[in-house]
């Protein structure tokens, strides 16, 4: 019988075998390029730092672009290219900053890019 600690310690297992939040940026970045982004970063293991410093600059672009526009909408996030989670934000015009998933980032990209 599988436990529920069992379940969790596997669970955090999986999370190192992958790679953690540099092989998340790599995700990101291609469903950016699937979407018609043009990403500069080849998008395989091994490119985990070049992937982060990218979704950077994709996201420091995309606040640069709103700003000139007036508008106060705008993404920040805490990206890394080790192991240590990636924690995006939206900000929007009355609220905090809000927590928000690699999909949402995604979707947002896409609608206001």
């Amino acid at each position: 019988m599988v436990t529920k600690m069992n379940e969790l310690i596997k669970d955090a297992e999986l999370e190192n075998v992958v790679g953690g939040s540099g092989i998340q940026c790599i995700g990101v970045l291609s469903q950016l390029k699937d979407l018609g982004f043009k990403i500069k970063t080849p998008l395989v293991a091994g490119y985990e730092s070049e992937a982060a410093e990218e979704l950077k600059q994709i996201i420091k672009d995309f606040n640069n672009k709103e700003s000139a526009k007036g508008s106060r909408r705008h993404l920040a996030g805490m990206i890394f290219d080790d192991n240590r989670p990636n924690v995006y934000y939206i900000c929007g015009y009355r609220a905090n900053p809000r927590i928000i998933s690699e999909d949402e980032l995604v979707n947002y990209l896409k609608k206001y890019s």
